[in-house]
């Protein structure tokens, strides 16, 4: 069972931040770990990944933020809870409740910051303490706990990305650059964070068709960010025959933060409506606003979901 745990955490750490196109690897994983609670249902550890998987998988938009998928999410949970109540553990996984499913930055803290002070040599929860803090606006004691989870685990993709991205939000946009760089020496890379680069360069020198150029290779990638950062720069450039490439044979896109995935319908509308064709751009705003009304959202996704009715209004 602890060699298939391994192995299952192997997986997870190669996944970064999840995206779409992240579901093979996590579906993997999982599949691993299951491999794992199947030898030993008792060894908690299996399930507190599964835990983060499941979390994962419901929280961002382009992925599965289902009510069923929060029900896995409560249920993986409640069974690192049951089998270790006093545990760093069960107030780990407490801590992805409260973050992930209720949206209580405040309790997310105080349950990752009782793991550090358990385990001051543990990565994760200084991580996601730093989720919490910029959620609370406390942006450079984010960043000092993300270059704390850094420290302790310089190999960590997803923390390169939080780090890189948080401190590009802070439009350190220098100070990013470098972050990535210093990673990609070490061998850890990804489309988030060649994204993240080319961007800290844009704010920094304003060339656009050097951006254009950055991106161009990342086209093929399924991250959120990147696609959304590629639609944002065809958009920019009035780039029609761009626009429509980027949304080319897809049902979705991702709205901003990846909160939510947007109907295509509702960018085709723009392309229209930038184009003067008015009467397509009723019609795919129709269309848009009927999928958007529909929508079975997540206390989380509703305010996304309700500026992009209001785009398609």
């Amino acid at each position: 069972a602890y060699r298939l745990y391994l192995e299952g955490l192997a997986a997870m750490r190669a996944v970064g931040t999840p995206n779409a196109g992240s579901i093979p690897r996590l579906d993997a994983g999982q599949a691993i770990l299951n491999q794992a609670i199947a030898h030993d249902p008792d060894f908690v550890l299996p399930h507190v990944l599964q835990t983060w998987a499941h979390g994962m998988r419901y929280w961002f938009g382009d992925m599965d933020p289902s009510p069923e998928r929060a029900r896995l999410l409560q249920a993986s949970a409640a069974q690192v809870q049951r089998l270790a109540p006093d545990s760093v553990e069960a107030r780990l996984v407490g801590g992805y409740l409260a973050y992930i499913y209720h949206h209580d930055w405040e309790r997310a803290l105080r349950e990752f910051s009782a793991v550090t002070a358990r385990q001051p040599n543990d990565a994760e929860s200084p991580r996601w303490k730093a989720n919490c803090l910029r959620r609370l606006g406390q942006w450079p004691e984010a960043v000092a706990e993300l270059k704390r989870s850094a420290a302790l685990d310089p190999q960590s993709l997803i923390v390169a990305e939080s780090l890189a991205e948080t401190e590009m939000a802070l439009r350190n946009y220098t100070e990013a650059k470098a972050i990535v760089d210093h990673y990609s020496r070490q061998g850890v890379t990804s489309p988030w964070l060649s994204w993240t680069r080319a961007t800290s360069q844009f704010a920094l020198d304003g060339n656009f068709e050097t951006y254009r150029r950055s991106l161009a290779p990342l086209e093929s990638e399924a991250y959120a960010n990147v696609r959304y950062a590629m639609w944002r720069r065809e958009l920019s450039a009035r780039d029609f025959p761009g626009m429509e490439r980027i949304i080319a044979g897809r049902d979705t896109m991702p709205g901003i933060a990846n909160i939510i995935a947007e109907p295509t319908s509702l960018h085709r509308a723009m392309i229209a409506h930038l184009q003067g064709d008015d009467p397509r751009a009723r019609s795919e705003a129709a269309a848009a606003r009927g999928i958007l009304e529909q929508g079975n959202w997540s206390q989380r996704q509703k305010p996304a979901a309700a500026a992009s009715l209001a785009l398609a209004c």
